[in-house]
């Protein structure tokens, strides 16, 4: 027979057949790791956030509690006088909002210690400990005046993300999207500030604190970590700009009225 034959309970398969065999697992082998570099390959990358839970930075500077509880650091004055002021949101350990922190020293000028949490531009602070924050003296010059926030007297329609500021900018990675859900969901309810992460009008992210009532807030929360269409009126506090919500819902939802809508025209 010029044909090889295998049997089984051989010690050794023919050559032909050994190098077929060694063939096929090199070929699998090789598959595996293309498939394993492609699924590598297309995944998303953590932003580039920072958290400093390893070291404790202190700031001075004037605390408020509206429109959200920060500390507005007196940065400099521009050319034209204008007050630049840096406004950090604060927030305590946890899945928990600043609200509590300091309401004797609202408006003072003070001194606090925690953890930075920044990203592309914004920066909050974790206050693990409610006395880190302490009444201090500030010159009067470098007071940041305490403002209302400005708001446009449109109705404004966006389309993105709802997140907590908390998270995103530092704390998880990562800190949007589905598989963090959940967990942003019980720190919007716990008091960080949520945030609407949408794409401006010059193609850069854009940030804006959304402020909610006690009757929409439950309905923010319904599509947290999803992509949606929120309405609300725009505002601007300092480096802040805001968001007072009026509406939110599914993509998907706007995308079929719309569709519904252009049909009737049609």
């Amino acid at each position: 027979m010029s044909e090889e034959f295998y049997i089984g309970y051989l010690k050794n398969a023919p050559g032909k057949v050994s190098q077929f065999i060694m063939g096929v697992v090199v070929a699998i082998l090789l598959i595996l790791m293309g498939v394993a570099w492609l699924l590598a390959y297309g995944q998303k990358g953590f932003i580039a956030s920072t958290y400093e839970y390893y070291r404790e930075t202190e700031i001075s500077g004037v605390l408020i509690k509206n429109p959200f509880p920060a500390i507005q650091v007196h940065l400099a004055n521009s050319n034209e006088g204008e007050l630049l002021v840096q406004t950090i949101p604060i927030v305590q350990f946890g899945k928990i909002g600043g609200s509590a922190l300091g309401n004797h020293l609202e408006g003072a000028w003070i001194t606090a210690r925690g953890f930075l949490i920044y990203y592309d531009g914004k920066a909050l602070m974790e206050i693990s400990d409610p006395g880190n924050i302490a009444k201090t003296t500030g010159k009067a010059q470098n007071r940041a005046s305490i403002v209302n926030p400005r708001y446009s007297s449109r109705e404004a329609t966006f389309v993105g993300e709802i997140l907590d500021a908390k998270c995103f900018f530092g704390v998880m990675k990562p800190g949007h999207g589905k598989p963090h859900r959940s967990c942003a969901i019980r720190c919007i309810s716990g008091g960080i500030p949520a945030v609407l992460h949408t794409t401006g009008a010059d193609g850069l992210p854009s940030y804006k604190i959304v402020l909610t009532t006690s009757e929409n807030r439950k309905q923010l929360l319904q599509f947290v970590g999803e992509t949606v269409t929120v309405s609300g009126t725009e505002g601007k506090f300092y480096d802040w700009q805001l968001l007072k919500l009026s509406a939110v819902e599914p993509l998907v939802q706007a995308e079929n009225q719309l569709s519904a809508t252009l049909t009737l025209c049609h």
